[in-house]
Order: structure tokens, then C-alpha cells, then sequence
């Protein structure tokens, strides 16, 4: 009864595969029925991302994506392509949604470094929070907020995690040849600035404005933003000489 009612709202239109369906009346009479089977295919379910306003990025380009097809693992650990290397001193890695486009989905990034007994010079997250945990060895944590109060001043070790949020400085010093962390950013595509090193804001400022802002004269302004060659990690003192920067 209930494909009798559907074949009079569709008529001559199969209900299901392998109905039979009859050619129109005034076809030839004599031609027999012939058996027809639709072939039922699963269209791969396409997903726009949704719009997202980034400061920092111009709006994406309206691409698509393949959720069977995006890839969903990246190993950072001990990469082949750091975002900075220093044979004395360690390297670091940050993967974003530019080289793993599944963090734009997430809002998320990740940093894996791994230190000898070095300086990672003191920095802040411009525009993200972060998470970090201690995967091997200790360090020395030093953080600070936006009006210079301690908040942390302590050690962590393997297994223990440090939260620090978004334009809050903070320095690390690496107490063991096999110190290694990895963090978690609340930013697809996360910035810091570096406050100390070659890279620093203080070593693009003029040497007046260095000089009148610490009140100091030329030759110790001069000393004070040239004293740290290195652009992020600073190797131990005695590999300094012979260090790549």
C-alpha cells in the first residue's frame, strides 16, 4: 500500500532499487518491462570553516577543506626544521594552523623545546595564553605581570605545569643538559616579542631613547643593547665563544 500511494505521487519513479518500472503508455506495447537499479553514492560531506577575524591575517580565502582528508597527527618533537637552533644551546619548534590547518579549527598552537642548560631569553606571549608542561629534566621559571609583580619564581620538573597568560614576561633557565617542554598557545597562529637578544624591542629602539628611558649615559645604554648577541637562546657561558647565534 505504502509504495501503491508513493508510485501515484511519483509516478514512474522507482521507490527503491530494484522496483520495476513501465515506459510511458504510448511507447510501443509490446516492448517488455525492463528492471532498473539506482546506484545510491554518499557525497563526502564538505565543511566551510567558520569566519574568523584575525588582527594579524588578512580573512581567509574561502577554500575548502575535506574533514576524511585533513590530517590530523604532527610530530614536533626533535624537528628537522626548528624556528631556532643553537648547537651549544638547544632549539625550539612552534607548529601553527599554517603548517597543521586543523589548529584553525581548534584556536590552538604548540611549541616543543629542548635545552642544555640554557637561557631562553625573557620574552612575553603577544597574543596568547600558554600552557606548559615539563616533559624531561628542570628548569628555572621566572614570570612577571604587565607591572612588573612576581607571579611565579620557582623551579618545575618533569611532569608539573606552569599557566602564563597573555603579555605576562617571563624567563626560563634551563637547570639540566636534557630539559625539554612542550606548550599549548590559545592562538592558531601565537607571537611573541623578546625583550632581551638581538631580535629585542629594546635593541630597535635609538640609543637616546634607551639612555633617557633606564637613565643611563651613552656607553652603558650602548653596553645595554649589545650586550646579548643571541636572538632566543643564550648558551652557557663557557660555550659562548665558539656558540652559533
Amino acid at each position: 500500500p505504502v509504495n501503491r500511494q508513493l508510485r501515484s505521487v511519483f509516478p514512474g519513479r522507482p521507490t527503491r532499487p530494484g522496483d520495476r518500472r513501465r515506459r510511458h503508455p504510448h511507447h510501443h506495447h509490446h516492448e517488455e518491462e525492463e528492471e532498473e537499479e539506482e546506484e545510491w553514492s554518499h557525497q563526502v560531506r564538505r565543511v566551510r570553516r567558520p569566519h574568523r577575524h584575525h588582527h594579524h591575517r588578512k580573512d581567509r580565502n574561502g577554500l575548502e577543506e575535506t574533514l576524511c582528508t585533513m590530517k590530523l597527527r604532527h610530530n614536533i618533537g626533535e624537528s628537522t626544521s626548528p624556528d631556532a637552533y643553537n648547537p651549544q644551546a638547544g632549539r625550539f619548534k612552534t607548529l601553527t594552523s599554517i603548517d597543521f590547518p586543523i589548529l584553525g579549527w581548534l584556536g590552538l598552537a604548540a611549541e616543543h623545546g629542548s635545552n642544555k642548560n640554557a637561557l631562553f631569553v625573557p620574552y612575553y606571549n603577544v597574543n596568547a595564553n600558554s600552557i606548559l608542561y615539563v616533559l624531561n629534566g628542570s628548569a628555572w621559571f621566572q614570570v612577571v605581570d604587565c607591572s612588573g609583580n612576581a607571579v611565579f619564581n620557582g623551579e618545575l620538573n618533569e611532569g608539573q605545569v606552569l599557566t602564563i597568560p597573555q603579555n605576562y614576561a617571563a624567563a626560563i633557565k634551563s637547570l639540566s643538559d636534557n630539559f625539554r617542554y612542550v606548550a599549548f598557545k590559545t592562538n592558531d597562529i601565537p607571537q611573541i616579542a623578546t625583550l632581551a637578544g638581538a631580535n629585542s624591542e629594546i635593541s630597535a629602539l635609538p640609543l637616546e631613547v634607551v639612555a633617557h628611558a633606564f637613565n643611563l649615559n651613552r656607553a652603558q645604554a650602548r653596553q645595554l643593547k649589545n650586550t646579548n648577541p643571541y636572538k632566543f637562546l643564550v648558551p652557557p657561558p663557557q660555550s659562548q665563544l665558539r656558540a652559533v647565534a
